[in-house]
């Protein structure tokens, strides 16, 4: 039996499984102080969360430093990445695509700003652990922050999007928080139509509203790169209704419809 030429293979891959329960106990011991803050983080508000990074990244840092297995530039990415996508997750959770689409916009941009505010904190507390750690450590900073903040990026590119919305239905469709302010009584002898202008302008502005409602779904997902599309296409008005806004509104609707 110990001529066998199946001893060698055997006692190679024995040893790679026992180095390999090894790292795994010894990554187990260093992540477990990362359990309790994590948990914190996951039922953590948008505004509460910054107050919670400074400790984390902390934590991780010292991961980093003592380590033996875990110090590697693909692990630490990958687990700051983790970090960046349970912030969205959180702030995703806050936002309600139904609330802004039924017009309560005051309430949708308060949580849209504390939202973006959150991903801009993160953002900030890691670039100054960074020149920290870069500084005052042997080992440098050299993660891969593309790689990190990527779809924290494409996040808040979509949360000032819906704040777009959420600021065009106050100018386009006089929406307050869930109702909808009087028009204003225009007098003269072009009142009339000065009126009649805007309300064109405001149901063209409803129907642009309601292609983004019909994809909501995307709107958040920020790999859906569909999204992209479909607000420049709802959007692509704009420019004509802000124009419509001021001097002549009937005669501008009527150039924007191609009347």
């Amino acid at each position: 039996m110990a001529k066998s030429s199946y001893v060698g293979p055997f006692l190679k891959l024995s040893g790679q499984i026992k180095e390999g329960s090894r790292q795994a106990e010894s990554n187990l011991k260093f992540l477990a102080v990362l359990k309790d803050p994590c948990y914190e983080l996951a039922d953590a508000k948008p505004k509460e969360i910054p107050q919670m990074l400074q400790k984390l990244l902390n934590l991780i840092r010292m991961i980093w430093v003592n380590s033996d297995y875990f110090n590697t530039r693909e692990r630490l990415t990958g687990l700051l990445r983790k970090m960046s996508n349970e912030i969205i997750k959180r702030c995703c959770d806050e936002i309600s695509l139904t609330k802004i689409f039924d017009g309560h916009v005051e309430s949708s941009m308060k949580s849209l700003n504390e939202c973006i505010e959150c991903c801009e904190s993160w953002k900030e507390i890691y670039n100054k652990t960074s020149k920290l750690h870069h500084k005052f450590s042997p080992k440098g900073w050299l993660l891969d922050k593309t790689s990190i903040f990527a779809q924290v990026d494409a996040f808040i590119q979509r949360c000032k999007d819906l704040l777009e919305v959420c600021e065009s239905q106050i100018h386009f469709a006089r929406r307050t928080e869930g109702g909808r302010t009087e028009l204003p009584h225009f007098g003269g002898q072009k009142g009339p139509e000065t009126a009649r202008g805007l309300l064109q302008i405001e149901q063209a502005f409803e129907r642009n509203l309601i292609i983004l409602k019909n994809v909501k779904k995307a709107i958040l997902d920020v790999k859906a790169t569909s999204w992209h599309d479909d607000y420049n296409r709802a959007t692509g008005t704009s420019t004509y209704m802000i124009a419509s806004t001021s001097g002549h509104p009937t005669s501008t609707f009527s150039n924007f419809c191609g009347d």
